[in-house]
């Protein structure tokens, strides 16, 4: 059996008891990461993940019928973290959001005073988000963004780290692209969740999902190729729009004293860079 280095920390890394789209998934005994290296050279066409299945109608249809009902995506639980952490200043309002897909937390963060520049690889999420709004986007690398463009005062990063071959090179273009004392901020799904650890679409498995993050994983791999961590959390439940937060945090309180709470459905992490 093949030993693989820990693409976050490089220790050795053994096969754990899981395979996802027919590739086995390895595991850390130092930072818990799980990965799949047998999927690291398998190329991906991100225009036919967007295109196909369900993305479609919830980027674009889903996204139009709640913003003309007056909702956006900052209640939404991927972002809910990031908007209760960081506010625009007149001096720090710049956000680059990498891997933008349709746009929804552009444009949440557009109205909340930021300005926003999204960019991703696929020309069909960039297609889906100018279909909706104005905003600027781009079909450009994080690469050739810090060759062309002055550095940002945040770069977001939702749902992303997780496709990354090579998640030190990739954290690297990030601290290029981020002021002396900007912020990076990012959301992975996380491991202790059910959902992930027997998923089966095509979209949330080996090839398209090559590293699996916990709350401890997460932060090791953010310090160790260069930031310094200034907090984290668990994603929960949502506390959307149609639950008023204090009936949705009394349900939550109920679950939890019956021993049903949920598994946290992802792990967040704000950090700048460390020197």
């Amino acid at each position: 059996m093949n030993a693989y280095s820990c693409p976050t920390c490089g220790v050795d890394s053994q096969p754990d008891d899981y395979e996802l789209g027919g590739y086995r998934i390895y595991v850390c005994p130092h930072c818990t990461l799980r990965f799949a290296p047998e999927a690291f050279g398998v190329a991906v066409n991100y225009d036919e993940v967007y295109a196909q299945g369900a993305y479609p109608d919830q980027a674009v249809e889903v996204m139009r019928r709640n913003e003309a009902e007056g909702i956006d995506a900052s209640h939404m639980e991927t972002y809910i973290p990031f908007f209760r952490s960081l506010q625009p200043r007149r001096d720090r309002n710049r956000v680059l959001d990498v891997g933008c897909g349709g746009g929804r937390f552009c444009r949440a963060a557009s109205k909340r005073g930021w300005k926003t520049f999204g960019i991703d690889v696929s020309e069909v999420a960039i297609q889906f988000a100018t279909e909706v709004d104005s905003l600027p986007y781009g079909r450009i690398d994080l690469e050739d963004v810090t060759r062309t463009y002055e550095k940002f005062d945040v770069v977001t990063a939702f749902e992303l780290l997780e496709h990354q071959s090579d998640i030190r090179r990739f954290l690297a273009q990030v601290l290029a692209a981020l002021k002396v004392h900007g912020r990076f901020f990012c959301t992975v799904p996380s491991w202790e969740h059910p959902a992930v650890k027997t998923a089966v679409r095509p979209d949330w498995v080996p090839p398209v999902h090559l590293l699996f993050f916990t709350r401890r994983a997460l932060p090791i791999t953010l310090e160790t190729s260069g930031f310094q961590v200034l907090d984290t959390g668990y994603i929960p439940g949502p506390p959307s729009h149609r639950w008023p937060a204090l009936k949705w945090g009394m349900k939550r309180l109920a679950r939890q004293l019956l021993g049903q709470a949920q598994s946290p459905l992802g792990v967040w992490a704000m950090a700048r860079p460390a020197s």
